[in-house]
């Protein structure tokens, strides 16, 4: 089926789209093993306390905010998978440095923090990347699958991995862990560059300056209704989210009486549950049109945010409380991964292979960009108003985020995109 400039959608490549779920699978393995060891780096090795650990996780984040932008500008310009390769070897040598500082007596709080905003920064660029450039190896139809495929081999790394690097740790110390998290992301990175290359895009045009081509961008993204309005969507459901999170663990503790052990089982249960969804989604996207897809998965999300402050009916039961958080987290995080994967076979339907990473990089901002502000207006929330009212609140940002996603759904009918791919289809 052409596309709206009357061109024909590139075919699949499946060796092209598996090369880039193996690289990944090994990016994320690097990530997962760095989630578990980089804190427990900053406790044991260097005492560090949870000011220092919240700074870390800062600088691990700030990038989202400050760098997206020209990262997507330049990822328009050079070879993403090139790009890629070097952005994962900076990565590595920033996470090798910490042990082989520590092994040298001379780590410093200071160096694990460089080390942090480095590695941080490489990851932020490595998914944006990753995301710029499946379109271009995936018939546009069978984009919202391919990426439900990405997001099922990055869950499953995150579900494994922790695991693996709880048990190294019984063995090694903390530091050391870290040399395996430096060599898993060098060879996601080796993986991807020496596949094939990618193929040109045919809207390829001579690339802009920096402010011309952000410009050029930045347009693009808040002049296509169906791009602006699917971002301000996502930005609405990442703030609901941020605003939960900020007062989720004291509600659980101090008002359900939740133990720490039955919290981190309903952490195992999230990410289970991110898992089958990202599953589920492989399969509905290549069923159903994405937006109608993304549009029920976020109905039934919002119907399940009211299990939360339902719970203050009887706070003092477990019996009853207990399913009705672990019913929330369940279809929550299904239904979430589901609505992210269909909402990107827009991206790929709509936006040009030459301007994606641009692209990709303003929506992130916007989707992205609210969550640490809603986040401290959250925990204000809740010591003025208290923990049930702004759980209310939560569920508010969550019904408005649906309208959004009704009226994209709506709005889309009058919209000339892809059908799903037939059954059988190589995505």
């Amino acid at each position: 089926m052409p596309d709206q400039q009357g061109r024909a959608p590139l075919p699949a490549d499946g060796s092209s789209v598996r090369r880039i779920l193996w690289a990944a699978g090994f990016g994320a393995a690097g990530t997962s093993i760095l989630s578990v060891a980089n804190d427990l780096v900053a406790v044991l090795a260097l005492d560090a306390g949870p000011a220092q650990i919240g700074v870390l996780n800062a600088l691990e984040s700030v990038s989202y905010l400050a760098l997206s932008v020209p990262a997507g500008w330049l990822l328009d310009r050079i070879d993403r998978k090139k790009a890629l390769l070097w952005i994962q070897a900076i990565a590595t040598i920033a996470v090798v440095s910490v042990p082989v500082a520590w092994l040298l007596d001379s780590l410093t709080f200071s160096h694990l923090a460089v080390a942090s905003f480095f590695v941080g920064t490489a990851g932020m660029v490595w998914g944006l990347g990753l995301s710029s450039i499946l379109p271009s190896v995936v018939d546009k139809r069978a984009a919202g699958s391919a990426f439900g495929k990405l997001q099922s081999v990055e869950t499953a790394t995150g579900l494994v991995i922790p695991g693996l690097t709880g048990a190294v740790l019984l063995v090694l110390a903390a530091p050391l862990t870290l040399f395996f998290a430096g060599a898993a992301k060098i060879i996601g990175g080796l993986i991807l560059f020496t596949g094939p290359p990618a193929p040109k895009p045919e809207d390829e045009a001579e690339p802009l300056k920096f402010w011309a081509g952000v410009s050029e961008g930045f347009h693009f993204t808040v002049r296509s209704t169906p791009i602006l309005l699917s971002t301000c969507a996502a930005a609405v459901a990442n703030s609901a989210l941020a605003l939960l999170m900020a007062v989720q663990t004291v509600y659980l503790v101090r008002e359900l009486g939740f133990s720490p052990s039955l919290i981190a089982v309903q952490g195992t249960v999230i990410g289970a549950s991110g898992f089958i969804g990202s599953l589920l989604a492989v399969r509905l996207l290549q069923r159903f049109r994405g937006l109608s897809t993304a549009c029920v998965a976020t109905v039934i999300a919002t119907l399940s945010a009211l299990l939360f402050p339902l719970t203050a009916l009887n706070p003092d039961s477990l019996v009853f409380t207990l399913p009705l958080i672990t019913a929330f987290n369940i279809l929550w995080n299904i239904t979430a991964v589901i609505a992210a994967a269909g909402k990107y076979g827009l991206m790929a339907a709509l936006v040009p292979s030459a301007m994606m990473g641009r692209v990709q990089a303003f929506r992130r901002l916007i989707a992205r960009g609210p969550i640490p502000i809603v986040a401290i207006v959250g925990g204000l929330l809740g010591e003025t108003i208290g923990l049930v009212p702004t759980l209310w609140v939560f569920v508010t940002l969550a019904l408005i985020a649906c309208v959004l996603h009704i009226l994209l759904w709506i709005l889309s009918r009058n919209w000339d995109l892809p059908d799903p791919p037939r059954p059988g289809t190589d995505s």
